[in-house]
C-alpha cells in the first residue's frame, strides 16, 4: 500500500501528548472521552492556561496539516526492517510503504527535527513522514521486529518429529539418544516460542498419562500443546539439568534458574518444579531484562503518576507505599524507580522473595526461611549497612511493618509493598498490623495502588455502545454516565491469538501523604483521614482511570469490570 491516508484519525489530545506539547499532568482533569473534540480540548487548555493561543493555534494548525496513517490498514512487510529496530523502538517509528518519491515512515512525532535528520542518514534518501497514533506504532513495529526474528510455531516446527501428530504430543519411546536430542530441541522452541509471545511464564503440568503446556500471556493462561505424558518427563529431567535441580528429587517441590540465549539476547528464567498426585507441575518465569526496567515513564504510562514518583525518590527519607493484588505489577514498578536512581552516589538494598530480575547496583537479597532470612530478620541487618534506600519484596508482618516506618524516619528511603485492594485499605491493613498512627503519620510520603488491564487488540477491536447489560455492577451515578456511551469491545482474530487483547497498560491512583493527611493519622482520625483521601482522590482512583482506559478505546468494559470487580 503506497497511499497515505489524510484523514486525521488521532484524536487532538493524543496528539498533543504524543508530540510532548502538553504532559500527562497538565492534562488532568480534562474528561477523556471528548479528546478527539478538537474545540473542546482548545477551550479546556485555555482555561488552564497550559498553553498560549498562539502557542495552541501553532499546534492545531501542525495537527489538521499534518498527513496521518491509520496502521491497521498496513501489514508489516520485508523491507521494513530499513530502520534499525533498537531505534525504531527508542524513537517510535518505523518504514511502513514505498512510492516513487521514497520511504513513507510512520512516526510518533514527525516534528521531531532531529529524529528526521537521522531517519534521511539511515535511509540515504528522501522519506516522507507520518503522523500515527503511538500504541499503533507500538504493536506494528512488535509485529515487525518479530516477523524477522521469530522462530515458526512450535507445533509447525516439530509437525514431522517423532512425537507431534496432529498438534499432540504422543511419544512411545523417547529413551534413544536421538529421541533424546528432539525432546531437547523441543524445549528450546516451546521456550522460544514463548519468549516471542511476550508470555511471562510457562506451566508444563502432567500426570500419568496426559501432558498440558500453557503460556500466560497478559495474564491468562492459554493452552498451546496437550498429549502423552512421556515427553514431558524428559522436558522436566532437561529443565532440572538446565537449572542445576537435583533430578534424584521427585517428592518435594525445587527451585532453579537458567539463562539462554535467543537471537543473540541473553534471558533468564526461574524455574518451580512441584510434585503432584501422579506426576509434576513445573512453571518457567520469565525474568525481565533491565532494558523492562530502565524508563520509569514509559512503565507506569501516566505522567501524573511518574512526576509524583519522582519528586518522592528526591527525598532522602520516607516511604512510598505500592499497593495491589499478585500480579498487578507492583515489582515492575518498584524496579523503574530504582532504577531512576543514582545507584552510584547511594546505597541500594533490596529485599525480595524471589530476586525477579538483576539489577546493576543494587544489592538485592533473596528471602530464606529455612535458614532464618525472612523478611524481617534481611531487614534488621540491612539496616547495619548503611543504606541510602531499601526497596521491601512486601509487608507480611507486624515485625516487618514496623521495622520498615522506623527505617523510613529514620534517615532511609524505603520502597514497599502490600497486598491490598487500595489505598484506603492499605492503612487499614498497616493499623491492623499493629503500625502505630504516630508512626505511620511520620513515615507514610506516597500512598499507590495499581492494576494491570489488558489492551484491546488494534486489528480486530470493534465499536460498541454501552447498555445496561454491559454494566451489572455499577452505581446509578456511573450509569447514568455510561449508559450509551461509544466504546470499543473484544472480538478476537488471528494477529491477537482469538482472544481480543493485545499487552496490558497500568491503572494507578495516587495520594501524597500532606501535612493535613498527617495530621488525621496523628489524631487517629481515621475517619477524617479516609474522607480526605477520598476527597483527593475524585474522578482519579482506580476505576475513574480505568474508565478513561475505556473511553480512549484502550482497554474494554468488561475487562475494567473483571480487574475492578471488587
Amino acid at each position: 500500500m503506497s497511499s497515505i491516508a489524510t484523514r486525521n484519525k488521532l484524536p487532538f489530545l493524543k496528539f498533543l501528548l504524543q508530540t510532548n506539547t502538553i504532559n500527562y499532568a497538565q492534562a488532568q482533569g480534562i474528561d477523556f472521552s471528548i479528546s478527539d473534540d478538537l474545540d473542546e480540548v482548545i477551550k479546556f487548555i485555555l482555561t488552564k492556561n497550559i498553553l498560549s493561543e498562539q502557542q495552541l493555534s501553532a499546534a492545531k494548525k501542525q495537527y489538521l496539516n499534518m498527513k496521518q496513517v491509520d496502521l491497521l490498514q498496513y501489514e508489516p512487510l520485508a523491507f521494513e526492517n530499513k530502520l534499525p529496530e533498537n531505534f525504531a523502538r527508542e524513537y517510535s517509528c518505523c518504514v511502513i510503504a514505498v512510492d516513487q518519491s521514497g520511504y513513507i515512515v510512520a512516526m510518533s512525532n514527525p516534528s521531531a527535527v532531529d529524529v528526521c535528520e537521522q531517519i534521511s542518514e539511515i535511509l540515504n534518501g528522501y522519506f516522507t513522514p507520518v503522523l500515527a497514533d503511538l500504541y499503533q506504532l507500538e504493536r506494528h513495529i512488535n509485529l515487525l521486529y518479530k516477523r524477522q526474528t521469530t522462530t515458526p510455531s512450535v507445533l509447525s516446527n516439530h509437525a514431522d518429529g517423532k512425537f507431534l501428530r496432529k498438534n499432540t504430543v504422543t511419544t512411545d519411546n523417547i529413551n534413544s539418544k536421538e529421541d533424546s536430542n528432539a525432546a531437547i530441541k523441543f524445549l528450546e522452541d516451546i521456550i522460544s516460542e514463548a519468549y516471542y509471545l511476550k508470555a511471562s511464564d510457562i506451566h508444563i503440568e502432567y500426570t500419568q498419562d496426559k501432558l498440558r503446556i500453557r503460556y500466560r500471556i497478559d495474564g491468562i493462561l492459554q493452552t498451546k500443546i496437550t498429549g502423552n505424558a512421556d515427553i514431558a518427563k524428559t522436558l522436566v529431567r532437561r529443565l532440572q539439568v538446565l537449572a542445576s535441580i537435583d533430578i534424584s528429587h521427585h517428592l518435594r517441590g525445587e527451585d532453579g534458574k537458567l539463562n539462554m540465549h535467543i537471537d543473540g539476547e541473553k534471558v533468564s528464567m526461574r524455574i518451580s518444579i512441584m510434585p503432584i498426585e501422579d506426576g509434576q507441575s513445573v512453571v518457567v518465569r520469565f525474568l525481565g531484562s533491565i532494558k523492562t526496567y530502565e524508563n520509569i515513564a514509559a512503565v507506569v504510562g501516566d505522567g501524573f503518576v511518574t512526576k509524583l514518583m519522582l519528586d518522592y525518590l528526591q527525598k532522602s527519607y520516607g516511604m512510598l507505599l505500592i499497593a495491589g493484588p499478585t500480579g498487578s505489577g507492583k515489582t515492575t514498578t518498584q524496579y523503574s524507580a530504582l532504577m531512576s536512581l543514582d545507584r552510584d552516589k547511594k546505597k541500594v538494598i533490596s529485599i525480595e522473595d524471589p530476586v525477579e530480575a538483576y539489577l546493576p547496583g543494587v544489592n538485592q537479597i533473596p528471602v530464606n526461611p529455612e535458614r532464618q532470612m525472612d523478611f524481617a530478620d534481611i531487614l534488621r541487618f540491612t539496616l547495619r549497612q548503611d543504606p541510602d534506600v531499601i526497596m521491601l519484596g512486601e509487608i507480611r508482618d507486624e515485625s516487618t511493618a514496623n521495622m520498615s516506618m522506623r527505617a523510613a524516619i529514620t534517615g532511609h528511603m524505603v520502597l514497599a509493598t502490600i497486598h491490598t485492594y487500595n489505598v484506603t485499605s492499605a492503612i487499614t491493613r498497616l493499623l491492623n498490623l499493629g503500625v502505630d498512627y504516630n508512626l505511620l503519620a511520620a513515615a507514610l510520603r506516597l500512598l499507590v495502588s495499581q492494576r494491570l488491564l489488558r489492551k484491546l487488540c488494534p486489528y480486530c477491536k470493534t465499536e460498541h455502545i454501552l447498555s445496561l447489560s454491559d454494566l451489572p455492577s455499577f452505581d446509578k451515578q456511573h450509569l447514568d454516565d455510561l449508559v450509551g456511551k461509544q466504546v470499543y469491545k473484544s472480538v478476537g482474530c488471528e494477529k491477537c491469538s482469538m482472544t481480543g487483547y493485545i499487552g496490558r497498560i497500568g491503572v494507578f491512583e495516587i495520594v501524597k501523604i500532606d501535612k493535613e493527611l498527617a495530621a488525621f493519622l496523628d489524631s487517629k482520625d481515621l475517619a477524617a483521614f479516609n474522607t480526605a483521601m477520598q476527597e483527593r482522590l475524585t474522578n482519579s482512583d482506580l476505576l475513574s482511570q480505568a474508565l478513561k482506559k475505556v473511553y480512549l478505546g484502550e482497554t474494554s468494559i468488561s475487562e475494567a469490570i473483571s480487574v475492578l470487580h471488587d
